[in-house]
């Protein structure tokens, strides 16, 4: 993030908040506001992130979220936005102020989750899954329910059983479809050096 002093988040014009959003280990928070976003220490509550007339011109966030402490920001526009529509999704970069990639969507994005090496986009009832290094498209997953308590992504660091000795990580996905509603599926990601090397499916 930004090594500047940190300005008043809120100082000028008054913002509302659309969405919060934590970082994967709990360390920032996220707001997506009418003006840009707000990123801020979890623990001291101090804004981390430059206000400036960059966030005038991102303008109205439906979605927000940082990987990490990395410098990048993840953001998806609301329905009012002209510059960025519910439809792309935006890798910022909140030190040089510039876009460092797009995905384009046919479908609005409903919500995202960032995971180390994984990107998941839930559009209606699917989910696109693409890496987060290269923002590759690896597939997608079809006829999901998207109710909260039915559908969970977690991410742990461990051993790949097809690379022992490396450094390795595994998302497990956990869903329900509106097909088989008394079924839930499990889908294991297991990366080697920030590449999907394996999926097992239960």
């Amino acid at each position: 993030m930004d090594s500047t002093p940190p300005s008043p988040w809120n100082n000028y014009l008054p913002v509302k908040i659309n969405k919060m959003a934590y970082n994967q280990d709990h360390s920032l928070f996220v707001l997506a506001t009418t003006r840009g976003y707000r990123v801020f220490d979890s623990k001291t509550f101090v804004s981390v992130c430059k206000v400036d007339d960059y966030q005038e011109l991102i303008g109205d966030l439906a979605l927000a979220m940082t990987l990490y402490k990395a410098q990048l920001i993840y953001f998806v526009g609301n329905d009012e936005n002209i510059s960025y529509t519910r439809t792309q999704l935006v890798v910022w970069d909140d030190i040089k102020k510039v876009k460092k990639s797009m995905i384009f969507l046919k479908e609005p994005i409903i919500t995202f989750i960032l995971t180390k090496n994984i990107l998941y986009i839930m559009t209606g009832n699917a989910v696109m899954i693409f890496d987060n290094i290269n923002f590759n498209y690896i597939h997608k997953i079809e006829n999901i329910n998207m109710n909260e308590k039915l559908f969970s992504v977690s991410h742990m660091e461990t051993n790949s059983p097809i690379a022992v000795n490396l450094d390795s990580d595994n998302d497990v996905v956990a869903y329900n479809t509106f097909k088989n509603k008394n079924v839930i599926y499990i889908r294991k990601y297991y990366t080697v050096k920030h590449k999907i090397k394996y999926i097992k499916k239960t």
